[in-house]
């Protein structure tokens, strides 16, 4: 006689192949494919008057790429770094400094280490966020956008919640937007 465990190990065996035997026989028997060919024939675009046909929503067929502008590019390089630059703690050995350094020309690069801070034993930090981005001139070879931020502050013993404008100065080094200057507002 098989003892309790051998038991409960067919049976979930058992259990494991119907489950499987199902999943096998749906994929199989055309059932999941004409979904998906279904869908992506109802997400066609088209091509004489643009527009596009969405009777259903279904996370498996692929959307279109919008073409990124270079504003939207601008802005996003903007915010990385912001949000990389100004999220620090005095106890992260100034990790922030480094995660910018990638995205910076070599004048701003010689800025952002007089920026090192010193490792303390009583924790303070700030996360940066940047809850909004403006794109205030740009051309072929430069940028400046602004970026509207909420920072937490905090040490051991208190916390508090503020927003910051700042103005980030972009310049095009080999095709790719690079950080040459960030300032605070007042």
């Amino acid at each position: 006689m098989l003892d309790i465990r051998k038991r409960i190990f067919i049976a979930l065996g058992v259990i494991a192949g119907i489950i499987i035997a199902i999943v096998l026989w749906y994929l199989y028997s055309g059932q999941g494919n004409n979904n998906v060919e279904q869908n992506q024939s109802n997400n066609q675009v088209n091509s004489q008057t643009g527009e596009q046909n969405n009777n259903t929503v279904n996370s498996n067929v692929p959307l279109t790429v919008i073409k990124e502008t270079p504003e939207d590019y601008a802005k996003q390089v903007a915010r990385t770094f912001v949000e990389r630059f100004a999220t620090y703690s005095n106890q992260n050995d100034n990790r922030n400094i480094e995660d910018a350094v990638s995205m910076s020309t070599d004048m701003m690069v010689k800025w952002l280490k007089t920026q090192i801070q010193p490792l303390n034993n009583e924790y303070s930090g700030v996360t940066t966020k940047v809850i909004a981005s403006r794109v205030e001139k740009i051309d072929e070879g430069s940028a400046k956008v602004s970026v509207e931020t909420q920072q937490i502050w905090e040490n051991t013993t208190t916390q508090e919640t503020k927003q910051r404008l700042g103005s980030v100065d972009l310049v095009k080094v080999e095709g790719e937007w690079k950080v040459d200057g960030f300032y605070w507002g007042k």
